[in-house]
């Protein structure tokens, strides 16, 4: 590879916005003065890490504290895990899970999930150390970790469920709840926590459901089961769920 081709890798840029020292971070900076590429790529991973510290980490560090206080009590289908199971200090979670998808993922904005005008899903797959967002119909794997972030357009409650091809339904938002986590209508949502996939075969199908009153989940989990009953094709074909939310996103998943 040319030096005009050679380009800092993530971790070398991590680093830099963690301040970080020692002879690669230093190399990193001498590099920084000959690339223009480099230094827009670093100042758009700063701009997300602000935003992750200015509109994020304070609102959820309440809710990532009760997700370990839970973990013990999780079933063991599905794994819950807060930001800081990563394994990386605070801000680099920030890059990781938020700023890292930003600026290397901005071509996959499109993958959003979202009705004309109206509210929005979506889904981060985390696979092998790197973060992608999800389309209608991806191909994922067990051990996979998915991450939900949702604009809830003006409805102040939402429910994300599924329904895998064992037929087992989920409730992931909030996770293992009775009904509708609260949220507020004029701000994304970022769900503090993600999930990590069983191993279970066969496709799986997510529903966002926004609304303007709360919804019971078992309202949903019913009728998921009514669609898990019917076997995989149902899974794969239904897109609406039979209840009382103004907005409904539904994303494919096969595994």
């Amino acid at each position: 590879m040319s030096a005009v081709d050679h380009h800092l890798s993530e971790q070398s840029l991590d680093l830099l916005v963690l301040d970080g020292d020692g002879d690669d971070s230093r190399a990193a900076r001498a590099h920084l003065e000959t690339c223009a590429a480099c230094r827009r790529q670093l100042d758009a991973l700063r701009r997300s890490a602000r935003h992750f510290d200015l509109h994020v980490r304070e609102r959820t560090e309440e809710q990532v504290l009760a997700a370990l206080e839970r973990r013990a009590g999780r079933p063991p289908r599905r794994r819950r895990w807060d930001l800081m199971a990563l394994g990386v200090a605070g801000a680099a979670v920030a890059l990781v899970l938020v700023a890292r998808v930003s600026p290397r993922h901005a071509e996959l904005r499109e993958a959003d999930l979202r009705p004309k005008g109206g509210a929005s899903l979506t889904v981060y797959r985390r696979h092998a150390g790197a973060v992608s967002v999800l389309a209608d119909g991806a191909r994922v794997n067990a051990g996979d970790s998915l991450r939900f972030t949702a604009d809830p357009a003006g409805h102040p409650w939402l429910l994300v469920v599924s329904v895998d091809g064992g037929g087992h339904s989920t409730v992931y938002v909030p996770y293992g709840g009775s009904g509708s986590a609260p949220v507020d209508p004029a701000r994304p949502f970022e769900d503090p926590g993600s999930i990590t996939l069983d191993e279970t075969p066969g496709p799986e199908r997510i529903f966002a459901l926004f609304s303007d009153h709360p919804l019971a989940a078992i309202d949903a989990t019913r009728a998921l089961a009514e669609i898990g009953r019917l076997g995989v094709e149902a899974i794969r074909s239904t897109r609406q769920l039979p209840v009382a939310a103004e907005t409904q996103i539904s994303l494919l998943l096969e595994k």
